[in-house]
């Protein structure tokens, strides 16, 4: 008897191992999926925007007679407050951009004529302007760059007579203006710049309507140094870019 039960043991468990030899493997357990870490974006200057500056100027002018000659020069200066609008596109490190501004200017200047003992020769700059194309590097939320266009400015004249107007004159003249400057974005949309220009208008004739409607003419030179500061506020455009 005891053969026999250990016999249908050896066959049970035998029976067990080939059951056990016919289990296929488990398969390998499937990867964990990858997630691709989100690089975080970089700041771009790409954008229209529109902002207001403030600063001051300073310059001079020559007055002079096609026969007479030399009539003297004085410098003019004072302080200037406006605005720009403008865009740029930055590719890689480089930023392309235009911008056209304008300022109420409170300029002025006066001189003794020379040879006419008595008269003075007074000039107010009112509004002064800048249509100019810029190139700059970016360094992150920094920028630094030049430019360069034209640029314009209203001029009022007097000559006077004991402090008595004796003849005016008035002009709008273009000339040409080359700056630099260093912008700084304290955030996405807002930055805060210095900037120095350059403003040379050369000589012009201008004429000058006295008392009783008479008539003269004197050539006139005119340069200015611009130093303003200011903030603009990028719209309508990528406020950042992606990697």
């Amino acid at each position: 008897m005891r053969r026999l039960v250990l016999a249908l043991l050896a066959t049970a468990v035998c029976s067990q191992l080939a059951s056990a030899a016919d289990i296929p493997p488990a398969p390998p357990p499937a990867p964990a999926p990858y997630y691709k870490p989100a690089l975080p974006p970089i700041f771009s200057w790409t954008g229209f925007y529109l902002g207001l500056h403030g600063g001051g100027a300073w310059g001079k002018k020559d007055w002079s007679d096609p026969i007479i000659g030399g009539l003297g020069s004085h410098d003019v200066s004072g302080g200037i407050a406006g605005g720009q609008i403008g865009f740029n596109y930055q590719a890689g490190g480089a930023v392309f951009g235009v911008e056209v501004d304008a300022a109420w200017a409170g300029l002025k200047g006066s001189h003794n004529i020379l040879g006419f003992p008595g008269l003075v020769a007074e000039t107010k700059v009112d509004f002064i302007g800048s249509v100019t194309g810029r190139l700059g590097a970016a360094w992150g939320m920094a920028l630094l760059y030049v430019k360069g266009g034209g640029a314009w400015a209203h001029d009022k004249y007097d000559v006077t007579v004991a402090g008595i107007s004796a003849a005016t004159a008035a002009e709008t003249r273009w000339g040409w203006t080359v700056g630099a400057g260093l912008e700084y974005a304290f955030s996405p949309a807002w930055s805060a710049k210095i900037e120095y220009n350059y403003m040379d208008f050369g000589t012009k004739t201008v004429t000058f309507t006295g008392i009783g409607g008479l008539t003269g003419t004197a050539d006139i030179g005119q340069n200015l140094n611009v130093v303003k500061a200011g903030f603009n506020y990028r719209f309508g455009g990528p406020l950042y870019a992606a990697y």
